[in-house]
């Protein structure tokens, strides 16, 4: 699947078409360069089950959320490979598990359902994505 995200109505689209394929247990890992855009897809996404985003786990590595229907998503980090919530990733059978910088030596253990890579040329974003 590939999907032009150069504004928000597309990312929001993105977002919903993300809904609509996962569910609890699953994993969606995202890759790209800083400032490509995977924390805002992530933001959109948490929109769709009407959670508030808390910001980019860059520092905090790992952010927890749960819906109004009890949905869990966990969004984690791993620009810096913290081994310290690699359990907590592996063992993702009750929520939805969201994870940016998937391209570190940690995802050799993480199985994702769906990889998205976002490509900014500076000028245009597009997601490239496949599913297992």
């Amino acid at each position: 699947m590939q999907y032009q995200i150069n504004s928000i109505p597309e990312t929001i689209s993105l977002a919903k078409k993300l809904k609509n394929l996962v569910k609890i247990g699953d994993t969606i890992t995202l890759s790209g360069s800083v400032g490509s855009g995977k924390s805002t897809l992530v933001k959109y996404f948490l929109n769709e089950y009407e959670i508030e985003y808390n910001g980019s786990p860059t520092f905090g590595l790992i952010n927890y959320y749960t819906s109004n229907k009890g949905e869990k998503i966990i969004h984690a980090d791993l620009y810096r490979e913290p081994d310290s919530i690699l359990h907590e990733l592996i063992e993702n059978d009750e929520s939805i598990c969201i994870i940016e910088w998937c391209n570190t030596n940690l995802m050799r253990y993480i199985k994702p359902t769906i990889e998205l890579n976002i490509i900014f040329d500076g000028a245009s974003r597009v997601c490239i994505g496949k599913m297992e």
